[in-house]
């Protein structure tokens, strides 16, 4: 493997690079093959310093592969993960990530880590070459920092409501735009494709690795389609994306098992991208399945279950400014969301009869929680009614069933918010 650091030099020249990179919160550098640094932002400058020489922290990094080197810096425990940048078979240097704390390295999770940024970061370069295409390549380095933001945290990835045409096309631009002229690419993408609910950066990762397969299936030349229609199977609506591309295909007795971890039938494959495609389409309920002959190539089908309709609405009413405008920001991928500070703005401003679920604060200034429910149930038994206590018992006692639908702790668990929302409107 050749070692090449302009590429990765002249992307840490990118004014949007630095610009994405510096306001991130976690620490991140960025080094040449050897280890020399290129480029490193605030957070990891804070931990180390701008002399840290990263050769010391990593003696058993082998050219190319990911590696992880736990390490006590003065009062800090963490790890330092090394993640190879490689680009049209060039090692380009590392992406370095600080994560504080990590005590266990999962090699699976490194190496998909590896694997999927790789593809990431394979798009920014694609979208660099394209002179008129600066604001994509933004987008593409926006996504690789959100994935490595979320690598193996304890975050919340949020899903919202999504207009996948638009990531198709980046997609499309980027590939299409790397490609020798040998191998044909087209794009057949329907101007009405029905929205979905998904994280953004995990659609890119399925479709990244989808399309990376098919043009290492047509090595010497041929043709690859992304399309995406709309269908509807067994009276529900689905997304439909299709990549098809006409090279060797796969044998019969191969198929069942290309989804299988460490399975790849390329002599120098992972093994990991087909079965991370698998892992994200099932947490997304989504299906994916694969049809493949040597005549007629191979096509990867993916159905998302499609968003159609008007957005729910929803009512917050909660006095904390700073949570009722996190939870508005959480709330609103998704839904139509009106907050509130107090339970008299809320009653003077809508009608109960407005909203299809209503997020209460048991402890209000003036009208409480409880007075708002009962207020609301004298005019509407039917909307969903959610309420937020601080208390570990919760207040059932307080408001007879089935007045509240749900009942929540304090502080506000998210993803168990998101969980109990999504369930109540459904």
């Amino acid at each position: 493997m050749e070692e090449n650091s302009s590429i990765l030099i002249n992307l840490c020249s990118q004014k949007y690079f630095r610009d994405i990179f510096s306001k991130s919160t976690k620490s991140f550098a960025f080094t040449t093959p050897s280890l020399e640094i290129l480029w490193i932002n605030d957070a990891f400058r804070k931990i180390f310093n701008d002399t840290v020489t990263l050769a010391n922290f990593s003696k058993g990094v082998t050219p190319g592969t990911p590696y992880a080197e736990h390490i006590q810096l003065r009062e800090i425990h963490g790890s330092l993960i090394f993640f190879p940048i490689i680009y049209q078979n060039q090692l380009l240097g590392y992406t370095t990530l600080f994560v504080q704390g990590k005590n266990e390295n999962d090699i699976y999770e490194l190496n998909a880590a590896k694997h999927d940024l790789n593809n990431l970061l394979t798009i920014v370069f694609n979208l660099l070459h394209l002179t008129d295409k600066d604001n994509l390549a933004g987008t593409g380095l926006g996504l690789a920092k959100d994935f490595l933001e979320n690598y193996s945290l304890n975050v919340i990835t949020k899903n919202e409501i999504v207009d996948i045409k638009d990531t198709l096309n980046i997609l499309f631009d980027s590939f299409k735009g790397s490609l020798p002229d040998k191998i044909v690419f087209k794009s057949d993408i329907s101007p009405d494709l029905h929205k979905i609910k998904i994280n953004k950066t995990k659609l890119i990762r399925i479709l990244s690795n989808i399309i990376t397969n098919a043009i290492e299936a047509v090595p010497a030349g041929g043709q690859i389609t992304l399309s995406a229609n709309n269908i509807i199977e067994k009276g529900k609506n689905y997304a439909c994306i299709i990549v098809k591309d006409n090279g060797r295909g796969i044998p019969a007795n191969e198929l069942k098992n290309i989804f299988n971890k460490d399975y790849s039938t390329k002599k120098r494959g992972s093994g990991l991208g087909l079965s991370i495609v698998k892992k994200l389409m099932d947490e997304f309920n989504s299906s994916i399945t694969v049809k493949s002959n040597a005549r007629a190539g191979t096509q990867f089908i993916l159905k998302f279950p499609a968003v159609t309709g008007e957005k729910k609405n929803i009512a917050l009413i909660e006095d904390e400014a700073a949570i009722n405008e996190l939870l508005t920001d959480l709330l609103s991928a998704n839904y139509k969301v009106s907050s509130y500070l107090d339970g008299e703005s809320f009653f003077s401003d809508k009608e109960v009869a407005a909203f299809d679920l209503i997020i209460i604060d048991k402890k209000l200034p003036g009208i409480d929680g409880i007075e708002c429910i009962q207020n609301i149930r004298r005019k509407d038994r039917k909307v969903k009614i959610i309420l937020a206590s601080g208390s570990e018992t919760g207040e059932k006692g307080s408001v007879k069933l089935p007045a509240i639908d749900r009942i929540l702790n304090k502080p506000y668990k998210f993803d168990q918010l998101l969980s109990v929302v999504e369930e109540l409107l459904a």
